[in-house]
């Protein structure tokens, strides 16, 4: 392809989007919880499904805490006609870590601000997120 034809191509797809997007509820925000949950939702499922599931979602689990607070049986409930929920749970799990992740650095840092900003040093090696395959698979 030549860059002509490669611009030619680009203005066409933008010029498509445009006038096809769709108003979805999880393009109107920068939140990564509210993004992470629709892609979650999304794998394997139609998008005008997911929309209703979504939006019944965040009003149930607005916020990581919220979700990382409620039980099973409400995460599978809400995810229920959903399929595979295994995910739902899983998603549970991973914000429980989110907010003992949270919890810890906070610790740290509060610990840090009562021991004075220049006598201290913070310590954040058990707090690091995973950087290679491994460590990501290590996970509980």
């Amino acid at each position: 392809m030549t860059p002509s034809s490669i611009k030619k191509f680009q203005s066409h797809i933008r010029k498509r989007r445009a006038t096809n997007r769709r108003d979805l509820p999880w393009r109107k925000t920068t939140d990564p919880y509210k993004i992470w949950i629709s892609e979650t939702m999304l794998c394997q499922t139609q998008v005008n499904r997911v929309i209703v599931y979504y939006n019944d979602w965040m009003k149930l689990f607005p916020t990581v805490e919220d979700l990382a607070q409620a039980t099973n049986t409400e995460v599978l409930s809400a995810r229920s006609g959903l399929g595979y929920n295994s995910r739902g749970l899983r998603l549970r799990s991973a914000a429980q870590q989110v907010i003992s992740y949270k919890s810890q650095v906070i610790s740290c840092l509060n610990s840090r601000e009562e021991r004075g900003k220049n006598n201290s040093t913070l310590n954040t090696q058990h707090l690091t997120l995973p950087t290679t395959y491994e460590q990501l698979i290590a996970l509980p």
